[in-house]
């Protein structure tokens, strides 16, 4: 068991440095790849709504020539840092060109705004133009520069090092299922692998579910929530229920957590900070929280609080070789 406990560690940890490293190493090389000094950015408020979604991450292409920026109501998408400001950048769209004074400047607008911007931009100030996106997985680079997102991690972390003493087994490999029902553990597991990739929806869909994305939210957590239950029945591997579930959790069910809290309260991650912006450089350290991030976190631990109780209950009674699926 020592051997397992120490793999799973092991798991947890080579998680968080590849997410490390995905964020920072990977930065760096998109920096020289893409052309641009902020490759990746996650965008932060609702201005380019439904084009760009809250969450979401941008791959950002430097600009080599402004004269190729396509203007208009259907021109390019570009990241510009905001005239009269140092370290606020924004994501809109190029409406128009001006030349003055041997320079370029930029007329911008948000899909989503009902006007131009007040501003013009100067062709120094543009950061690059943007040539694709993920949605939602941005959640997660901005939680884990919270105070919230910090404690968490480190919780799980901690969970998965002392488990064996929070929850010590009863017997080495737990009972999945009563035995001779193989094919009832094989349903499960199918039914249970269709849970999580239910759950997963709105990171997969939203690029066609434009005006459904609070039902879709709903319909994901109330998957998710079943997946607890069924998630350690399903998977015969106490450690790799858990892996799994640490994945899913991580990447998948906090964003869709934090997306519902926002379309449901309208708090933007960029209300979580003192600091405005638009989009932010996926290597920042934010800080300065406001009143309305400690009232997203609550709200956050009121939404997930729950499945997370349901499944380390699930997950317990099955490593003490007492399923909770039998008894029900």
């Amino acid at each position: 068991m020592e051997e397992s406990r120490a793999g799973v560690s092991l798991k947890l940890v080579l998680l968080y440095v590849l997410l490390f490293l995905g964020t920072f190493g990977g930065f760096y090389v998109l920096r020289a790849l893409m052309g641009t000094r902020y490759p990746i950015m996650v965008v932060v408020s609702e201005s380019m709504e439904p084009t760009l979604g809250v969450g979401d991450y941008i791959l950002v292409r430097g600009v080599e020539d402004v004269n190729s920026i396509e203007v208009g109501p259907r021109g390019d998408i570009i990241v510009f840092l905001k005239p009269g400001s140092l370290n606020e950048y924004i994501v809109h769209r190029a409406v128009g060109r001006i030349p003055r004074d041997g320079a370029i400047y930029f007329k911008t607008k948000g899909d989503n705004n009902v006007a131009p911007d007040w501003w013009e931009v100067p062709e120094w100030n543009i950061v690059g133009r943007v040539y694709g996106r993920v949605p939602l997985v941005g959640y997660f680079s901005l939680f884990e520069r919270t105070s919230g997102g910090i404690v968490t991690i480190i919780a799980l972390v901690c969970l998965v090092l002392f488990i064996d003493y929070i929850v010590p087994p009863e017997r080495g490999e737990g009972a999945l299922i009563p035995s001779g029902e193989e094919k009832w553990r094989k349903d499960l597991s199918y039914m249970t692998l269709t849970l999580l990739l239910l759950s997963s929806l709105p990171c997969l869909l939203f690029y066609f579910l434009k005006g459904l994305w609070v039902l879709v939210d709903v319909v994901a957590l109330l998957c998710w929530y079943a997946c607890d239950l069924l998630l350690p029945l399903g998977i015969r591997d106490e450690d790799d229920s858990l892996m799994l579930w640490l994945y899913h959790f991580t990447l998948i069910v906090l964003p869709v957590g934090s997306d519902l809290i926002y379309r449901l309260t309208g708090i933007t991650p960029n209300r979580w900070w003192y600091k405005p912006s638009g989009t932010v450089p996926i290597i920042w350290f934010l800080s300065g929280e406001t009143p309305l991030y400690y009232t997203y976190l609550t709200t956050l631990g009121l939404l997930l609080l729950p499945g997370c109780l349901i499944f380390f209950l699930s997950w317990s009674k099955k490593r003490r070789g007492r399923p909770l699926l039998p008894e029900l």
